[in-house]
């Protein structure tokens, strides 16, 4: 969609993490930006998962600096996607921490807008809801709804769940473009929608036309699933996940001060 609209350049390559960690700002700067002579923004999407939170930090960290570099270098603003779940506090939560600590790096650059997104969703060509890495992420919460027609839940569904569309995230950015607002700014961006997951879900059923019938799945077998994936090393499902589905939280809500400018699509 924005190559409709601007001139887009991307790394069309991953970038080699030998280099990440090895190679200094101004070597990296040579080997992946300096073929880039006429850039307005960078938009930042990249995010490197490790399985330690101390080589999840380092990396990012290093990648993060070496692209700051690049900015600073040629006055370049940079609008960063980030999380709205980040965390200065939460170290059990390498993504959230990890995340806090990279805006604590562009902040630096005094040029920026940070964009802190929740879960991102669209739909496909078969009406599905889609998010995540190449659309997957949703994938088993349609199988639950879809194929088996019950869900199971974890205290009854009653943590807060925000989302947001990636229509609206694609045209928030093109007014960031375009427009000098929310300069040197934080902004989180979801639809203003404080819904819980049990009805999240409920809606995703009633968009599919299905009904669906939930199962309430009592704290002690999610605490006993955490100390079975712990014991026997199981890689299908992360100890942090499990516990990421004890605590839920989300962040301060702007979105009524983005309503200014367009108006952000809602679940119904």
């Amino acid at each position: 969609k924005f190559k409709e609209k601007f001139n887009v350049n991307y790394i069309n390559s991953y970038f080699d993490e030998t280099d990440i960690v090895k190679l200094c700002n101004i070597d990296f700067y040579e080997k992946y930006f300096s073929k880039y002579q006429k850039i307005d923004i960078i938009i930042n999407l990249v995010h490197i998962h490790k399985e330690s939170l101390k080589d999840e930090l380092n990396i990012n960290t290093k990648l993060i600096e070496k692209i700051c570099f690049f900015a600073e270098k040629k006055k370049i603003k940079i609008i960063h996607i980030s999380s709205v779940n980040c965390s200065k506090d939460n170290k059990d939560n390498k993504y959230s921490y990890t995340k806090h600590s990279l805006e604590t790096r562009i902040i630096k650059t005094n040029n920026y807008t940070i964009l802190r997104l929740s879960t991102v969703i669209s739909k496909n060509e078969n009406n599905e809801f889609i998010g995540g890495k190449n659309g997957n992420s949703l994938n088993l919460l349609n199988f639950f709804i879809k194929k088996l027609r019950f869900f199971p839940l974890i205290k009854k569904g009653s943590f807060m769940h925000t989302i947001c569309f990636l229509d609206d995230v694609e045209e928030f950015i093109s007014i960031l473009i375009n427009k000098k607002i929310f300069e040197n700014d934080i902004i989180n961006f979801y639809s203003g929608q404080r819904i819980t997951f049990k009805e999240l879900i409920t809606s995703f059923a009633k968009s599919y036309k299905s009904s669906i019938h939930f199962i309430n799945i009592p704290d002690f077998v999610l605490t006993l699933s955490i100390k079975v994936n712990k014991l026997l090393n199981l890689k299908f499902i992360t100890e942090q996940k499990l516990k990421n589905l004890i605590e839920q939280n989300i962040e301060h809500d702007k979105s009524d001060e983005i309503a200014k400018y367009i108006k952000l699509k809602q679940i119904n």
